[in-house]
């Protein structure tokens, strides 16, 4: 399932505030920029108050739980809903803190399972204790969405790659076809110089 995901060079448009926040934290725990961006896309559609059913807060959707495990000295419990109270940049809703904590968790769990990021994000939707390796397809319907989801934008983003791509392919033969043939011209005019001067 890890193979399932590739990562390209192209990005989602964000703002560039958080687009400069995306990098600078995938750049620091080594994950793809690209994935972090298609994470926040599919859990909140960069809404930094994004408020689930069930708890989790901000752009990466977190947990009070996964919160307070990587954020422990924190006055901010994670567990209020946007605008309730004001902590700050030591806040569960604050951009940068939001996307450094889901970017390091999403990185812990890529690692747990080898680099298999498939099963990484598995759990990043539906929890640790509910990914089965023994089991093809995710266990929640909603994460097999989850994982569509992502599937699609990153597949998109490669698309958009590769016709780049393909374009400075096609580019570079055309610059080298007529490379080739002012190389053929230029030998030309020198053999009928040698030729002429040494008759």
């Amino acid at each position: 399932m890890g193979a399932y995901f590739s990562y390209s060079a192209g990005t989602i448009p964000v703002s560039t505030e958080m687009h400069e926040i995306i990098h600078r934290y995938a750049l620091l725990f080594n994950v793809s920029p690209q994935l972090v961006t298609a994470v926040i896309q599919v859990e909140s559609s960069f809404d930094p108050e994004a408020y689930s059913p069930k708890g989790a807060c901000g752009l990466m959707q977190l947990t009070p739980g996964v919160w307070q495990a990587y954020n422990p000295d924190s006055k901010c419990d994670g567990r209020h809903r946007p605008g309730e109270k004001n902590h700050g940049r030591d806040c569960i809703f604050n951009i940068e803190a939001n996307i450094a904590t889901g970017v390091r968790y999403l990185k812990e769990l890529i690692d747990y399972y080898d680099g298999e990021t498939g099963r990484a994000l598995e759990a990043y939707n539906a929890g640790l204790t509910n990914v089965d390796l023994d089991q093809v397809r995710p266990k929640y319907r909603e994460t097999r969405t989850y994982l569509g989801r992502l599937g699609q934008l990153l597949a998109q983003d490669e698309q958009a790659r590769f016709a780049n791509l393909y374009d400075l392919s096609r580019r570079g033969r055309t610059f080298l076809r007529g490379l080739f043939l002012c190389t053929l011209v230029l030998w030309a005019i020198f053999l009928l110089w040698v030729k002429k001067h040494h008759a």
